[in-house]
């Protein structure tokens, strides 16, 4: 896995693939936030900075 730039005060990891690996906490606040937005997952996903 290879270190990502810190977001928010966490440092995200990719693995070989390219995919993001975080911390659980963070994953969670994400998909509260996405609930209460009323948005698209993809338009979400663009706002908060992360591939849908």
């Amino acid at each position: 896995m290879t270190d990502m730039p810190k977001s928010e005060g966490a440092v995200f990891k990719t693995d070989t693939r390219g995919r993001v690996h975080m911390p659980a906490g963070r994953r969670e606040s994400l998909l509260d936030e996405f609930e209460r937005s009323g948005l698209s997952g993809a338009k979400c996903a663009a706002l908060a900075g992360i591939k849908y």
